[in-house]
Formats: structure tokens, sequence, C-alpha cells
């Protein structure tokens, strides 16, 4: 890891509004790569987009039902609604965004890491994925166990993931602290997903919203 003092930006702790921060941790050298956060999202196959997305005033909104499809026809996965962000193979890579997920959401994956498509059958369709429970007034775990912060329902939050291939370790932070390491699964292929995606005894509806979506690299 760089330096993990090297923090970018000024954090509003406690504010109903998004903190300032949305750069990247772990020390300096990353480069803000040129991406479309919305190019591929992920939605209920057999609905139009419009009512499970939009976006406005820089924030995608996310929400799915438990009742929905899942987002390609005779697909067995549970409903979601996500972004998923291009694939990266070599480096390190580092997700940054500000969300905020509202009271009556609840065992949804807000946040995963994804196995590249081709090596998921081989490696695991996932290295890492953060799931919002309604316990401890809105917490996020690791998959469905650890907890690694509370008291986060209609509040908006920073979350950064760093990902470095070369030691294939996984490092989230919110609200700049880092909460969890994890060594990865050893596939070489992997992208970032974000929004909702139904887990076991998933509430009614999932939503998300999701502002200032970037990415960063440094070899």
């Amino acid at each position: 890891m760089k330096n993990l003092l090297g923090i970018l930006g000024l954090l509003c702790i406690g504010c109903a509004f998004a903190p300032a921060i949305f750069a990247q941790v772990d020390g300096t050298g990353w480069t803000l790569q040129n991406i479309n956060p919305i190019a591929d999202v992920q939605k209920p196959w057999n609905v139009p987009l419009s009512q499970r997305f939009t976006s406005g005033a820089g924030v995608y909104h996310t929400w799915v039902f438990n009742t929905d499809q899942p987002f390609s026809e005779g697909d067995t996965t549970k409903p979601r609604t996500e972004l998923r962000l291009p694939d990266y193979t070599s480096g390190q890579w580092q997700f940054s965004a500000q969300m905020m997920v509202p009271s009556d959401t609840s065992n949804w994956c807000i946040f995963q890491i994804h196995t590249g498509d081709a090596q998921s059958p081989t490696y695991g369709s996932t290295t890492g994925m953060l799931f919002f429970e309604s316990s401890n007034g809105g917490s996020i775990h690791w998959y469905d166990s650890t907890e690694l912060a509370g008291h986060l329902y209609n509040t908006w939050f920073q979350l950064n993931v760093v990902h470095d291939l070369d030691n294939h370790t996984q490092y989230y932070y919110v609200n700049n602290k880092l909460i969890y390491t994890a060594a990865d699964n050893g596939a070489t292929d992997f992208y970032f997903k974000c929004g909702d995606y139904g887990q076991t005894g998933f509430s009614h509806e999932g939503e998300n919203n999701i502002k200032n979506v970037k990415i960063w690299y440094q070899p």
C-alpha cells in the first residue's frame, strides 16, 4: 500500500449533506480515468430502464423490488439495478463515490468487485461485496457477516475501494477511514459494480443514491 495518510479533500462528519471528499485515498500518484458510469446499467430485463434508474443533478438513483426479474431472461440471480464499470486487469485500481441509502432498504448489496465474466466459473463470481442492512441505524457489512460501519441511513457517505492486483489485496474505506482489508480470489480480471443487488432476506425495495463516481489507476 502507498501512504495511507495521503487523503485529499475535506471531510464533513455527521452532516446531512454529502461530504466534500470524492477524490482518492491511499496517497498520491493516482490517475483519474475517463469513464461513463452509466454506460452499462444492469436492471430487470423486462422493464424499461427509466422504471428502475434515473440520472439528474449529478445523482444516479437506482431502485429495484424483490419481486423483480433478474437482469437477463433465464438468469437465476436475484434482482438488481447496478452500474457495471469497465474491466481492469493489472496494477492498482480505486473506486470512489458518495452514496445515500434510504431507511427502507435492507439486505441489498450496494457495491461489489466482480470477477471478470470469463474467469468467474474458475474463481467465483465476486471477490468482495458490501451488504447494506437495517441493524445499527443502517450498516455496511462484509457480505452477510462482519459489520464494518453503522448509522448510515439517509446520510451521504464516502466509499472508496482500492484493489491492488500486484499483491491481490482489497482495501475498503468509509468516510476516508480504512474499515476492512481482504485478499482477493486470485483472478486477473475484475470490474466494480454499485447500486442495488438483492440478497437473502432482502426488503421489498432496494434503493440507492450515488454521485461523483470515479475510477483511479496507478501501475
